[in-house]
């Protein structure tokens, strides 16, 4: 018997350790989501004033969108997935850790995409109407969730650095294996959805 309760222990002791980073990043997720709330608030705001005033930085994300196409251009489906992957990567991974000056840059970047997204949904709401509009949806199911947590994570890294310092290196260490287990899986299979839509419809 006391082998048996020996074996039964040390099994879920096993289970805990196996399940337990993906369970200490979903819980700092809900420990942050005031910051993420906030990340997600100015998204919105920005989102609407791209929808309705798509005009006032029309040049500037006229080029932007000129400027992905050409470095898309005949790629194949593989090379596409890789060139999203990696850009979401990177700009998930920046914007996290570029709110260790002072939070701002991470508040910057949602209130740039935010708009670049509804510019978009207003163009191609003009051009093609309705149906290019769901087109943009299922990437973003799963794209703008890893987005919201890694800004919303950068200015809580900000706002440690300067007013909890106590607990800023945790806050570190924490950040980046959220990153690691939730972030990056969400932006893989966004990856694989927007590629596979950028091939079919190209």
């Amino acid at each position: 018997m006391a082998i048996q309760k020996s074996m039964r222990r040390l099994k879920k002791q096993k289970e805990k350790r196996v399940c337990l980073p993906i369970s200490d990043s979903l819980g700092y997720v809900s420990s942050s989501r005031n910051f993420i709330f906030l990340i997600i608030g100015l998204f919105s705001l920005s989102l609407i004033l791209g929808i309705v005033f798509p005009s006032v930085l029309e040049s500037f994300v006229l080029g932007i969108i000129r400027e992905l196409l050409e470095k898309t251009k005949g790629l194949n489906f593989i090379g596409l997935f890789v060139f999203i992957f990696f850009n979401n990567v990177k700009t998930s991974l920046i914007g996290m850790f570029s709110g260790l000056l002072l939070g701002i840059f991470p508040i910057f970047l949602a209130a740039l995409n935010g708009y670049l997204l509804g510019f978009v949904m207003n163009y191609s709401f003009r051009e093609n109407g309705i149906k290019d509009i769901w087109r943009i949806i299922p990437h973003g199911i799963f794209e703008m969730p890893a987005f919201f947590i890694s800004l919303g994570l950068g200015v809580k890294l900000g706002y440690s650095l300067l007013f909890t310092k106590k607990t800023f290196w945790k806050d570190i260490k924490m950040s980046i294996k959220t990153f690691v287990y939730i972030v990056i899986p969400l932006l893989l299979i966004a990856g694989l959805i927007e590629a596979s839509l950028m091939f079919l419809f190209k």
